[in-house]
This record gives C-alpha cells, structure tokens and sequence, in this order.
C-alpha cells in the first residue's frame, strides 16, 4: 500500500505525544528524522498483547457464538448481540511470542492469559513488580480513553486495539514503564464510521476488510482463525 509506513509512523507518533504531553507516560520514540524512520531508546518488552475491547466484535465475537463466556478470566453475559457495545472496556490480554515455563499457559504463540496468570508470574512476563501490572492496566485504559475521545470527535468509534509496553532506564538509571511499537493505527486497532453504525452498519477503517476478503476465499477458514491449527497453514 503506497505511503502505509509513513501514515502508520505518523499515526502512532501522535498519539506518543498525545500520551506524553497529558502526562501518561513516554514512549520509546527519541526523534523521527524521516517520515519512515524512528529513532528509539531500547527498551526490555514486556511478553504481552495488551488487548483492550470496547465492542463484541472480531474473534471476541467469534468465540462468543461457540459457546465461550471466559474471556481471559472475565466472565462476560448471555444475550450479548455482535457489534454491540460491551458494559465496560475490557482487557484480554496474550502472550507476545512463544513463553516457556509458564505454568497453565501453554507454548504456543498469541495465547490468551489472565491477570491471574500474569500476577502468578509476573517476572515471567517481564515485569519488574506486580504494582507495573496495574501501572500497565491504567495505562492502557488511559490511553485507550484518549484515543477515544479524540476519534469520537471526528465521529468515529475506537473499537478495540492493541498496545504493547516495555521498561526503559532514565537520566538516573532507573527503569520505568513506557509504551512501545506502535499505537492506535489501522493495523493494531478496529475503528467504525460513527454514522453507518447508528445506522446499523459497520464500516470498517483498518485491515478487518482485507481479512473479511481473504477469509471468503480460503477453502478452510478456521485454519487462519484458530490459533491451535498454526503448523496447517505452513
């Protein structure tokens, strides 16, 4: 897609300054020289997907319809319809990569977790003490809040997203927690045309079209949906 890195760099460096300048937290980002590069303080990730949900929708949707009402630990209701609005914003959580060791989580890429699972083994996931896992749950919710906010503005409606944290030392050596890789874009995000939804459709502005498409014309598509069929799609 012509231009896809330079807005995706630009999408997230501003919601990174948004996030600094209301007093959230820093980002990796030191400068960006050029619209297609960043350059950034390494940081030590921390091992999860930080997954936060405003709608039914999506895989969340998927899985409701089979049955499924434990949603990384967060027992949700029946009687939910899709695309409906979820009573508060709920954070579901996976593994980033494959973790070893992990007692209940199993070995594979892209695993749902609980809190119960991070706080057991909180080191496991890289954080430097159980009080960062609520720091990173009231920075996601923040930062979701924000992005929110400011798309209801231009009536469009944040649906759900992706943020992924990590530690990085400063001035004084000490390490803190900040936000990392990207935030807020059409790739890590799902975002609705507020009118067409009062008007009881979606419209999608990320990527969820392009894997509508290609899952219309894949011969099973379970085996791209399910996380427990990865060595089928080799």
């Amino acid at each position: 897609v012509p231009g896809k890195g330079a807005a995706l760099n630009a999408i997230s460096s501003h919601w990174f300054k948004m996030f600094r300048e209301k007093g959230l937290a820093d980002s990796h980002i030191l400068d960006v020289p050029h619209p297609l590069v960043w350059i950034v303080q390494k940081a030590k990730p921390v091992m999860i997907e930080a997954i936060a949900r405003q709608y039914i929708t999506g895989s969340m949707w998927r899985s409701y319809t089979k049955g499924e009402r434990d949603f990384c630990g967060i027992k949700i209701p029946d009687g939910l319809k899709q695309d409906q609005k979820l009573p508060d914003l709920l954070i579901t959580p996976s593994t980033k990569g494959i973790l070893k060791g992990i007692p209940g989580v199993p070995e594979q890429d892209d695993v749902n977790i609980s809190r119960s699972d991070i706080e057991k083994n909180y080191e496991a996931f890289n954080f430097k003490s159980t009080a960062d896992i609520d720091l990173y749950e009231k920075l996601l919710k923040e930062g979701f809040d924000l992005i929110s906010n400011a798309l209801a503005e231009l009536d469009q409606i944040f649906v759900d997203t992706k943020f992924e944290f990590g530690y990085v030392k400063d001035r004084e050596g000490n390490e803190k927690l900040i936000y990392m890789d990207e935030v807020g874009t059409p790739d890590s995000s799902r975002i609705w045309d507020g009118p067409s939804y009062r008007e009881g459709k979606v419209v999608e502005n990320s990527k969820e079209g392009f894997r509508q498409l290609l899952l219309k014309h894949f011969p099973d598509p379970d085996i791209l949906l399910n996380k427990y069929r990865m060595e089928e799609r080799k």
